[in-house]
């Protein structure tokens, strides 16, 4: 058997200049919200491109730009879903049981239990997160490693069981009276007590008392 392969039998190969590289990075940085990201967003366009067959080149850089976007447009679609079927579900589904899970909760890492101790008071994902100041996947990372100590700890559980609020308050409306709260640039956090009054928190820096010519 002939050793040689013609063109058409050889295995793709990226062809690449850093120069055409530097050039896609930079249009993969408009589509992403970071290094690594962007980093990303390129590699699967060139995956596309060399399973279409197509070389990365100076003259395929309108090719490569528009697959870049489609590939963007996919990932966030995708993100996007992924974000309101999680926010729509608490962290900790909710049951008829009313006692918190105190000897498991104690057993948690410190990260974990005030992940599933705010979620036990019926925060959201995307409360939690901005409470916590965390990014999405540090969250998601956590709360799967408290299913999986739920699961370790309890075999045949399905769920990992927990309360909500108790009372007939109307959430739904107060959450939406807390928005206003929160828009202003000096509250951190809006909630509100048991009986449904809103309130919210502010940091401030006090500044240092300064005494006039003749003092106070």
């Amino acid at each position: 058997m002939d050793s040689r392969r013609t063109a058409q039998e050889m295995p793709a190969r990226l062809e690449l200049t850093p120069a055409t590289y530097h050039h896609l990075l930079k249009t993969a940085h408009r589509h992403a919200s970071h290094q690594i990201e962007a980093e990303d967003l390129l590699h699967e366009t060139l995956i596309a491109a060399l399973t279409a067959g197509n070389r990365p080149c100076v003259e395929n850089r309108a090719w490569l730009q528009g697959v870049m976007r489609n590939v963007a447009a996919t990932k966030r679609r995708s993100a996007y879903r992924r974000s309101r079927r999680e926010n729509a579900t608490l962290v900790i589904e909710p049951t008829d049981d009313s006692e918190v899970p105190t000897e498991f909760l104690s057993s948690l890492p410190r990260s974990q239990r005030i992940v599933a101790l705010l979620a036990l008071g019926g925060h959201t994902r995307n409360e939690i997160r901005h409470l916590l100041r965390i990014s999405d996947a540090s969250l998601r990372q956590r709360i799967a490693g408290l299913r999986w100590r739920w699961r370790d700890a309890a075999p045949n559980a399905e769920t990992l069981p927990g309360k909500l609020l108790a009372g007939t308050l109307a959430f739904g409306r107060i959450r939406q009276n807390l928005l206003p709260l929160t828009g202003r640039n000096t509250a951190f956090l809006a909630s509100h007590d048991p009986d449904g009054h809103l309130f919210a928190v502010s940091f401030f820096h006090l500044k240092a008392h300064k005494l006039g010519a003749r003092g106070n």
